[in-house]
C-alpha cells in the first residue's frame, strides 16, 4: 500500500507514522503512533488522540486487514482513473493543441494510470 491511496489525509498522516516506526523497529501501537505523530507537529492535523482512539475502535480484527488494504488500493486506482479521464477530457478543449500531441498525452496518462 501507498500512502497516497487513502482519500482521508488524516489517515495517510497515520499510515506514514506506522510505517516510519515499523522502518525503524520500532512498535506501532496507539502510544507510539501518538508521539510520533506528536513529535511531527501531525497530531492536532489528523484531529487529535480521539481520532486515532476511534479510528482503533472502529477497527475489525487482524484477519480482515488484508481485505480493507485492497478496497482501500481499489478505490485508489479507481480515483487516478477518473482524475486521467478529467485530464483527457480537458485536453480536448484545447484548441491551441494539435490534435496529434492530445492523442499521445492522452495515451500517456491512460497508459500511467492503467
Amino acid at each position: 500500500m501507498i500512502r497516497e491511496a487513502f482519500y482521508i489525509k488524516a489517515h495517510s498522516h497515520i499510515y506514514n507514522a506506522a510505517l516510519q516506526l515499523d522502518n525503524q523497529g520500532k512498535p506501532t501501537d496507539l502510544l507510539t503512533i501518538v508521539s510520533w505523530l506528536n513529535d511531527h507537529d501531525l497530531l492536532k492535523k489528523i484531529g487529535g488522540r480521539n481520532k486515532i482512539s476511534t479510528l482503533e475502535e472502529r477497527t475489525v480484527s487482524d484477519v480482515k486487514i488484508d481485505l480493507l488494504a485492497d478496497i482501500i488500493m481499489e478505490k485508489y486506482r479507481r480515483r487516478q482513473r477518473i482524475k486521467a479521464g478529467n485530464e483527457i477530457v480537458q485536453l480536448g478543449y484545447k484548441t491551441e493543441i494539435e490534435l496529434p500531441q492530445i492523442l499521445d498525452s492522452s495515451e500517456q496518462k491512460i497508459c500511467t494510470n492503467f
